[in-house]
């Protein structure tokens, strides 16, 4: 109840502003048909996300940014703050304060290119959150490589701090940071450290992940590959691993609609120590757009654990639209 208050409460702040033009959304829709074991997955209508953002610029290089986030979490509906943060870019780099997106899932996301069908490989199997409260600072050196730095809470935009450590994370990407309109290559590297305190003895942990990422795009073909591994020192959880491949067709156009063909392939490990406890993930479907700015995309969901059980097929039909 009281997330719904903040919410209704910012939506009446933004609209009192009288700046329609700042305002900007976007939602995610799916229909969900599952094959496998009943209980798995129920056949439903739902969405994952309705965004609504607004931005204003202070002044020439001063700008904010706030965007409520409405998402499912188990039979409820919850309504958080995603973003609020200040932009000040300064002639050490574009600094960030608040609550802001991270650095360490934000370029493979866009690689992928289909977050309206499926979260970014790290995202989902949670080695970061998309946002967190902290401060940030990105620097281009040149029009190729920049560098992107945050101290962050680390429990994510969904949670309050719970502890005194911080995460510290890096980005380094040589390329375009967003292939998704533009024909281009990137390459990077990320980095991130989070110490915490064992329940067991209440001796320090640290958890780390290292991310290598690549991809290329033409104006008809994007393809992408990423490697992604979080290492634990001490005993709370376990070390694991992603590698994922993915890609982007596109086919031509059938009676004004634009229409592309995607796939991804994702191979995730939660426990690096134990042997066949994996499972392998793949996503293939069309994805089809009357306008830029609404796509249907019909898509096939497989996956396989390792430990020889059947797999698991589930159809789905999503949707976005953004204003």
């Amino acid at each position: 109840m009281q997330e719904i208050k903040i919410a209704v409460l910012l939506a009446s702040l933004l609209f009192s502003l009288n700046a329609a033009d700042g305002i900007s959304g976007k939602a995610y829709y799916k229909w969900v048909y599952p094959t496998g074991p009943e209980g798995d997955q129920p056949n439903e209508f739902s969405f994952d996300r309705i965004y609504v953002t607004y931005k204003k610029h202070l002044r020439e290089d001063i700008k904010v940014k706030l965007t409520t986030d409405v998402a499912t979490q188990g039979s409820a509906w919850m309504v958080y703050q995603k973003y609020a943060y200040l932009e000040w870019h300064t002639a050490v780099g574009d600094l960030f304060v608040g609550l802001q997106g991270m650095n360490v899932f934000n370029v493979t996301e866009s690689n992928w290119g289909y977050r309206f069908l499926a979260k970014s490989p790290m995202d989902k199997h949670g080695f970061a959150s998309s946002a967190d409260m902290g401060v940030g600072l990105a620097r281009n050196f040149t029009d190729l490589i920049r560098l992107h730095l945050t101290l962050t809470n680390g429990g994510g935009y969904k949670h309050p701090e719970e502890d005194k450590y911080k995460k510290l994370a890096g980005q380094i990407v040589y390329g375009s940071k967003d292939l998704t309109t533009l024909p281009g290559f990137n390459v990077g590297v990320v980095a991130s450290i989070e110490p915490y305190e064992q329940e067991s003895d209440s001796s320090k942990g640290m958890t780390s992940v290292v991310a290598l990422f690549g991809a290329y795009a033409t104006e008809s073909l994007r393809i992408g590959v990423e490697f992604d591994r979080e290492i634990d020192s001490g005993e709370e959880n376990p070390d694991r691993q992603i590698l994922a491949v993915y890609a982007d067709i596109h086919i031509g156009e059938l009676s004004g609609l634009k229409v592309k063909a995607f796939g991804r392939l994702e191979s995730y490990d939660p426990n690096l120590a134990t042997e066949k406890d994996g499972e392998l993930n793949i996503i293939a479907g069309v994805n089809v757009s009357p306008i830029k700015t609404f796509n249907i995309a019909p898509n096939i969901r497989y996956r396989l654990p390792q430990d020889g059980e059947s797999g698991i097929t589930a159809f789905q039909l999503n949707f976005k639209f953004k204003f």
